[in-house]
């Protein structure tokens, strides 16, 4: 669902000059690279079937054309100007050309034309949303910097193309310098609301993480955001009947999470009406990822486990296929536990341990005899980092009852979640050194590809630790 900083894939080649190989050009392997990127990021590792090309002589800088890109090679070569941020700008451009053939009833939509967009008519929307979502989508596959980039590039595309007041096809510049600001505060709400629904998730807190997603997909039709919001249906059903094993939820193809409780007595009547309410919702969630992604796998393994939480582990293990991923040996193992068949469970936990990995930690969670989920975390002398002047306010309302308010300090970002104006939950998200941790620390419940998250419940904090166990980012968290 979210990206962090630890998981974010930065690509770090410079753009290639034009003609500079044979056969298929540099600049062509380039620009497919960046639009494969952000179809994988899009719908979860297939590839859209869209064409890109370079052309010379094209009436505008980019456009979108039944099912083709076209980037005229003049703005290739202004996007190359930008050194360390090429990338980052071509991907705005490309991003935003995606978006349009995700739109419904898009036709031809040239890159922030105006003539067809004089008026709010639906082509002025179709542009807005392109210029949100392109750039959102190319923050989420790796291409930074939108901040410092987007202005600097408006004022290069206008000056090199040579767009003048007088210019019909495009709105003057002060005005698109407007929009741009519009945008930006948008995408950086979004991306704000995106990494704060992964902390919030991983704290327990998942109807607050529930509304920043849902915000999110106003804006964003990937399938990422959907899958994360049916995991979510799902941890809350686990909460509910506080299942003793891990079930191992995929959020993103980067980001995996251990959702793991206890036995408990029968539902109540109630409960057992909200437990089908969750039900359904997951499955209106991952059946929309799946569509999106055309079946990604990390998808497939949320949709099985919701199976076993259905109570029909049987259709997970009902499968038949010639090999058995990793992954699917963590979920059959969970569909034969809940079978009463712990000793195949047990086996394949084995299997899956003695491979190493991400998934050998899972498989290792569910080996336990004694769960130190819950276990408190040893900290030295760890101070409270709670603002002094928290804000008194919600300054952007989520939905109705919701509303949040984001202030960046140095190194930080703090949230502040409100509930009918209440403050309910202040969080605080640090990228600055933290104190070394002495003793045993709790079995992580995010594994990473890079690291692990660990909750930490007593203390209120949730660490990021790097592949060689150093903290990274950390959260702090208070409940009003």
């Amino acid at each position: 669902m979210l990206r962090l900083p630890c998981v974010l894939l930065i690509y770090a080649f410079a753009l290639a000059p034009v003609s500079s190989l044979r056969g298929q050009s540099a600049e062509q392997k380039v620009i497919r690279s960046i639009l494969d990127k952000i179809c994988a990021v899009y719908m979860g590792g297939e590839v859209k079937k869209i064409e890109i090309n370079l052309r010379k002589g094209t009436l505008h800088p980019a456009s979108y054309w039944n099912s083709n890109i076209t980037i005229k090679h003049e703005l290739y070569e202004m996007c190359r100007s930008f050194g360390a941020d090429s990338l980052n700008a071509l991907a705005f451009v490309i991003g935003h050309e995606f978006v349009h053939s995700t739109q419904v009833g898009t036709v031809s939509i040239p890159f922030n034309a105006s003539r067809v967009c004089n008026n709010d008519n639906e082509y002025c929307h179709k542009e807005r949303e392109a210029d949100v979502e392109g750039l959102f989508l190319a923050y989420l596959a790796g291409y930074g910097n939108y901040k410092a980039l987007l202005p600097v590039f408006m004022d290069s595309l206008y000056g090199r193309f040579g767009i003048d007041r007088d210019n019909e096809d495009y709105p003057h510049l002060d005005e698109r310098k407007k929009t741009t600001e519009e945008t930006l505060r948008k995408v950086d709400l979004l991306i704000q609301l995106y990494e704060a629904a992964t902390q919030l998730i991983a704290i327990d807190e998942y109807d607050y993480a529930e509304t920043c997603l849902s915000y999110v997909e106003k804006y964003y039709g990937g399938y990422e955001v959907k899958n994360s919001l049916g995991v979510c249906q799902m941890m809350k059903i686990i909460d509910l009947e506080e299942r003793e094993k891990a079930f191992p939820f995929e959020i993103s193809a980067k980001l995996r999470l251990a959702g793991i409780s206890r036995d408990r007595p029968e539902l109540k009547e109630y409960e057992k009406k909200e437990r089908d309410t969750l039900i359904l919702r997951a499955e209106g969630y991952l059946n929309k990822a799946h569509e999106i992604s055309g079946g990604n796998a990390g998808v497939v393994v949320n949709l099985q486990c919701l199976d076993i939480l259905k109570g029909q582990p049987e259709k997970v293990l009902e499968i038949d296929v010639e090999e058995v991923s990793i992954k699917q040996s963590l979920v059959k193992a969970l569909a034969h536990f809940y079978s009463n068949e712990s000793e195949e469970a047990i086996k394949l936990w084995n299997e899956v341990a003695q491979k190493g990995g991400i998934y050998a930690k899972h498989a290792e969670l569910n080996l336990k005899k004694d769960d130190e989920s819950s276990a408190p975390c040893a900290l030295i002398e760890m101070k409270s980092y709670r603002p002094d002047n928290g804000k008194k306010a919600p300054e952007i309302e989520l939905t109705d009852d919701i509303g949040i308010s984001i202030v960046q300090e140095a190194g930080a970002y703090i949230y502040y979640l409100f509930d009918q104006n209440n403050l309910r939950l202040t969080f605080r998200s640090s990228s600055l050194p933290l104190d070394t941790f002495p003793g045993k620390l709790p079995q992580p419940n995010i594994f990473t590809e890079k690291g692990s998250m660990v909750h930490c419940p007593i203390e209120k904090m949730l660490i990021h630790f790097d592949s060689e166990g150093n903290a990274s980012n950390w959260v702090q968290y208070w409940k009003d």
